[in-house]
């Protein structure tokens, strides 16, 4: 009986109290990547290599400039005129640069009403001093040869002190119809000097 007894004892002791794990070991994260890779950035380059500034293209300055003595008791001029197309407005390369001699004398025909003298100035010795870029085909539609072409042709300039209001006024004469105000010019009587400059515009080549 005794020895009953101690063996229920053992078996109750060494027997422990049974323990029921519960936890839900499911891993129920949401792992699906929402994030949007698709690069809407712009990667056209319109910066300088070097300084790392925006690069916006100039336009080209286009016109006309001329100087010269006047002789107003001879009644005869002498001098020169440039076409020109100078790259960044101006302050660049010239993309095409022609010069030509000027002589006129006696007063042009017709004469300008509002001139203090007017001059049918002949062309000589056109040649084409400096080109770059898209040079002065691109820039004239001109060749050598249509520069030489220039030569004996006439050009009609003339002088106003004051017209409508504005002083040392450079008027032209195209040939046909009346003279008109087409910019500024500075003349010195004393000195006999004269020069203008006859700016058409901007243009981009």
């Amino acid at each position: 009986m005794r020895a009953t007894f101690s063996f229920l004892c053992c078996v109750m002791a060494c027997s422990g109290p049974s323990e029921t794990d519960a936890t839900d070991a499911t891993d129920t994260t949401d792992t699906t990547d929402t994030t949007d890779t698709t690069d809407t950035t712009d990667t056209t380059d319109t910066t300088d290599t070097e300084t790392g500034d925006t690069v916006i293209p100039l336009s080209a300055l286009q016109g006309k400039r001329g100087q010269g003595m006047v002789d107003v008791k001879a009644n005869t001029f002498a001098g020169f005129e440039e076409l020109y197309v100078t790259a960044d407005e101006g302050k660049g390369a010239n993309i095409c640069l022609i010069r030509y001699d000027m002589t006129g004398s006696g007063d042009a025909n017709p004469i300008c009403p509002e001139c203090e003298w007017s001059f049918d100035m002949v062309v000589s010795n056109a040649t084409i001093v400096e080109e770059s870029g898209v040079g002065c085909m691109g820039a004239f539609e001109m060749s050598t040869t249509e520069v030489e072409a220039l030569n004996g042709t006439l050009r009609h300039f003339g002088y106003g002190a004051e017209s409508f209001g504005h002083t040392n006024v450079l008027f032209w004469h195209g040939g046909d119809g009346a003279w008109v105000e087409v910019g500024d010019s500075f003349y010195e009587p004393e000195k006999g000097t004269w020069n203008y400059n006859w700016i058409d515009g901007f243009v981009d080549l």
